[in-house]
């Protein structure tokens, strides 16, 4: 996650706008920032205040923003890294997952995680252990494999059709091994 300041400098004149206050966490108000800039519950083109943010966030050296679409994402589909030795902190670890939350407030998230041999110390447990982000975005934690690139399409269909969020996969704290066949 980036510096503190860095960050809080890039969102300074946003703090009205966005809703964003400071007992947020820096990476909750990130995610929060970033949703606006990049994502939609509807259909929509980026506004001034979506390419405004962006582009602070991008002046800053913290994200990057395609310009090829003006459409916003209904759906954000966060890809993860696969579990490592030793272990990230678990301060890491909780910052990721509270940005990916910041992100649910303006689109559907699935957390998708390369983690088929282990899920200790990675992003998709540590969310499926956030009682926050347990209810608000969904995981997968076989993304590493081609059934598992399936779930993670077919969980997010079902997040752009509002239904709760679930947890699929083969490991700790999954739902079902993938979502309910057909999804409409």
């Amino acid at each position: 996650m980036p510096k503190h300041s860095t960050q809080h400098g890039a969102l300074t004149a946003y703090f009205g706008p966005l809703g964003l206050n400071d007992t947020m966490s820096p990476a909750t108000r990130l995610g929060v920032a970033l949703g606006r800039s990049i994502g939609s519950k509807e259909m929509a083109d980026r506004d001034a205040l979506a390419i405004a943010v962006g582009g602070s966030l991008e002046k800053r050296g913290l994200v990057t923003i395609s310009k090829d679409s003006a459409a916003q994402a209904q759906l954000i589909i966060v890809v993860t890294t696969r579990a490592s030795e030793p272990p990230p902190p678990s301060e890491e670890l909780t910052a990721h997952v509270q940005f990916d939350v910041g992100l649910t407030t303006r689109a559907g998230v699935v957390l998708a995680g390369p983690n088929s041999e282990e899920i200790q110390g990675t992003d998709v447990l540590a969310a499926r252990s956030d009682p926050t982000a347990v209810d608000s975005l969904s995981t997968v934690d076989v993304a590493d494999l081609s059934s598992g690139v399936t779930t993670v399409v077919l969980a997010g269909k079902e997040r752009l059709l509002g239904r709760p969020s679930q947890h699929y996969g083969a490991l700790a704290k999954a739902d079902a091994p993938l979502p309910e066949l057909p999804v409409r």
